[in-house]
């Protein structure tokens, strides 16, 4: 039986358990009419015959969540359990649905706190089939512990052994001073080093947490030998700026031969230090760019998701791009070097010199017998020096030829005209500075001229 109030935007099956709902792309195409509308179609057409591949896409995107939920104040009580029975529901229509749509709750794993590993360790272990649907690990703990290397491990042996896509992403927090016993900041290592099928690695850093310290440097030694094993890896990104650290070293070597990476992320240095280091890096053919943010852009830690009895895929820490100064001393002191030039250029987006921002900074005023920005970077404009193209900062600052009135072009020559920048109003998307003219006002009128014509008039 088709339902007809639907009209031209679809067709719906309302005698089945699963309505059916076929777009019109589908449904309009020539002789298929025909046959999804015969008592054979509907009369074979049953749940237990429907694809299950088909089904399990549909409900991954009926239980995802918001790709960037917003962190709850501590003050804030957690949502009432009711509030989620909407997304929940599909796990309460049957079996088979339940079967269906609950690998897609485990895509994103995010753990807060060692009892949370405990319980997804236990829930892991009594349904390896879960294990083998995550996707992404979130260790947001500072003071990760065996049970997060247990996680770790488990998900790992799970792809190895069915050989399916395993865990592609992980975010995991360096221990912090004091909180891991040795044993446990050792186990953690481990098993990071039994990573090879990382494409994304996200490696985060405490405020009070010091890279010369034993649990956080074998934290990193681990990371680096991840980046060697995963040929895959194609995005790193790091909450902390790399720095001449003899801790970071076998992570920069590692990042100089990784043959996928793409993308390395990480907060821009306030000075140039560590010339060979940053050197080393670019000299990977495969990296396409640098993103080098302002340093309080990236939290140290991923923001604490509102409180669930479930999991649900999530981006646990959403992007923030805040433009940077080119008059910074390290972006002055890499200019010369053309390939790590190039790779800042094409991935971090720099304030025009000239532009106004609403985060507080201002353009200088172009006066008569000013420096122009061409002379400050050594005869080139900024565009030249950090490609302000519309491909990397659709902003780009271009200043425009001052105005005159058409009565003032021929007359008064002598006089220069004043320039000065119109401050616009405050706010995120004004980068552009007007530049005014004002045209000197014209002179009195010439005496002399004005008694001969007198005296001409009073003789005739």
């Amino acid at each position: 039986m088709l339902s007809s109030r639907f009209g031209s935007s679809g067709i719906k099956a309302v005698n089945q358990p699963p309505w059916l709902w076929i777009p019109p792309p589908i449904w309009d195409t020539p002789g298929l009419a025909a046959c999804l509308t015969s008592d054979h179609f509907f009369a074979s057409m049953s749940l237990s015959q429907f694809p299950e591949e088909l089904l399990e896409r549909i409900l991954a995107h009926a239980v995802a969540s918001p790709p960037a939920p917003h962190p709850r104040a501590p003050w804030h009580r957690a949502p009432h359990p009711q509030d989620i029975h909407g997304r929940l529901a599909p796990l309460l229509v049957n079996r088979p649905f339940a079967r269906i749509a609950l690998p897609p709750f485990y895509h994103t794993l995010v753990l807060h706190s060692p009892s949370q590993a405990r319980a997804c360790l236990q829930t892991l272990r009594a349904r390896p089939e879960l294990a083998r649907a995550v996707r992404v690990l979130v260790l947001a703990s500072s003071a990760p512990g065996r049970a997060e290397a247990e996680v770790l491990a488990l998900l790992t042996a799970a792809a190895s052994t069915h050989a399916g896509p395993g865990l592609k992403s992980l975010d995991l927090t360096l221990p912090a001073p004091g909180s891991p016993s040795p044993s446990d900041a050792l186990a953690l290592a481990e098993a990071i080093h039994q990573l090879h099928a990382l494409e994304v690695l996200t490696i985060r850093k405490a405020a009070g947490t010091y890279l010369s310290q034993p649990a956080p440097r074998a934290v990193l030694e681990a990371c680096a030998a991840a980046v060697d094993a995963c040929t895959e890896l194609h995005t790193l990104t790091l909450t902390f700026p790399l720095a001449p650290d003899p801790a970071l070293l076998p992570l920069v070597a590692a990042l100089a031969l990784a043959p996928a990476l793409r993308t390395l992320a990480c907060p821009m240095p306030a000075m140039w230090t560590g010339e060979s280091l940053w050197l080393r890096v670019a000299s990977n053919p495969a990296l396409e760019r640098i993103c080098l943010d302002a340093q309080a852009a990236m939290p140290s830690s991923p923001p604490r998701a509102p409180e669930r009895r479930y999991t649900a895929p999530s981006a646990p820490a959403p992007p923030y791009r805040r433009p940077l100064l080119p008059t910074s001393l390290f972006l002055a002191a890499a200019r010369p070097h053309a390939r790590l030039s190039a790779l800042i250029r094409a991935g971090t987006h720099i304030l025009p010199v000239g532009a106004y921002s609403g985060g507080g900074w201002r353009g200088r005023a172009a006066t008569v017998g000013s420096v122009s920005a061409s002379s400050v970077y050594g005869g080139e404009s900024a565009s030249s020096v950090y490609g302000e193209d519309e491909s990397v900062c659709p902003h780009a600052y271009t200043p425009r030829a001052p105005r005159t009135h058409p009565s003032s072009r021929t007359a008064h020559t002598s006089a220069p005209p004043r320039h000065y920048l119109t401050a616009p109003s405050p706010g995120l998307h004004h980068h552009h500075n007007t530049i005014r003219t004002q045209t000197p006002p014209p002179p009195p009128p010439d005496c002399t001229n004005t008694n001969k014509n007198t005296t001409k008039n009073t003789n005739e």
